[in-house]
């Protein structure tokens, strides 16, 4: 008498040659598979294989997100200088004591850090890392209320930065 086949043996792999299709269904529909040969080019009919051109792909790549960062940056620093001028504008009309109370909320703008071409890690801590305060700005904006000091000495002063020490 033979014993019956247990049939969860037998079907275990019956799965693996349908996510195969559908693992290069989608490798050659989102382009990985295009990609890959890139690196490791598939010779032709005539036994020859073109170049690979993986690594000016990728430079090519790492440049357009260079970019990205870069005008991430340089939009971010120009919204904070835009207002630092209008801070500055206002300072010179009669309406200077609203200009005083803007400039906390100038101060704590931030910016994603600065990128540099050179430094690759610094390209991905711009676009995905957290933002920081410009201290260019913030030492400007010192700059523009000390001459004014003495006519603020009742306005809440909790919000302005300053440079280490008391305000001066």
């Amino acid at each position: 008498m033979s014993e019956p086949k247990d049939e969860s043996v037998s079907r275990s792999h019956d799965w693996w040659p349908e996510f195969v299709h559908w693992l290069e269904r989608f490798c050659h529909y989102s382009g990985a598979k295009a990609v890959y040969r890139k690196f490791l080019p598939v010779p032709n009919a005539d036994g020859l294989t073109s170049p690979a051109a993986g690594l000016l792909w990728a430079i090519g790549i790492y440049a357009a997100l260079f970019g990205i960062a870069s005008g991430r940056y340089e939009s971010a620093l120009d919204r904070i200088e835009n207002r630092q001028n209008g801070v500055y504008a206002q300072m010179g009309t009669a309406n200077w004591v609203v200009a005083i109370a803007r400039v906390p909320n100038a101060q704590q703008m931030t910016r994603p850090k600065q990128p540099d071409l050179f430094r690759f890690w610094t390209v991905f801590q711009s676009m995905f890392g957290e933002q920081e305060t410009d201290p260019e700005n913030v030492e400007a904006l010192i700059g523009l209320i000390v001459p004014f000091k003495s006519g603020f000495s009742n306005l809440e002063m909790s919000g302005f930065r300053r440079r280490d020490g008391p305000w001066y």
